[in-house]
């Protein structure tokens, strides 16, 4: 838990999350039960995309998003990242109640920002579908 705490310190320092989005990894990472720094990275920057309006994190572009020194963090190797994300007891795949939830696209979102996404591409599947015909 010291290089979590460690990582978290970083990002806040060089002003890449807020103390509310270092507070969340933190707390994804215990009820991970100790979590990684996988994870907390993860987990602080879609908590921080979130706030300034995203949906999800791309976790491919992530290293296009640090910004300036904050860059020369060490993102893990996309492949690894998500298999790692994947082992996690908080990362859930679409469908299932967990926390984050990471797609085939390797997009990590909210979980609540999941189901407002899903809710959305529904709505416009039905707005787009023809009316039924009604007899005159």
């Amino acid at each position: 838990m010291a290089e979590v705490e460690r990582l978290l310190s970083t990002l806040q320092q060089r002003q890449v999350v807020l103390p509310l989005d270092a507070h969340f990894a933190r707390l994804m990472c215990r009820l991970d039960g100790g979590g990684s720094e996988a994870l907390a990275l993860a987990a602080a920057l879609v908590s921080r995309h979130a706030g300034e309006g995203h949906v999800c994190l791309p976790l491919e572009r992530v290293g296009a998003t640090v910004p300036g020194e904050a860059a020369e963090l060490e993102i893990p190797p996309l492949a690894l990242w998500i298999e790692s994300l994947r082992r996690s007891t908080v990362v859930g795949t679409p469908g299932e109640y967990r926390p984050l939830i990471l797609d085939e696209a390797g997009r990590l979102y909210l979980h609540r920002y999941w189901q407002h996404e899903k809710r959305l591409a529904s709505a416009l599947v039905a707005w787009r579908e023809p009316a039924p015909e009604v007899d005159e």
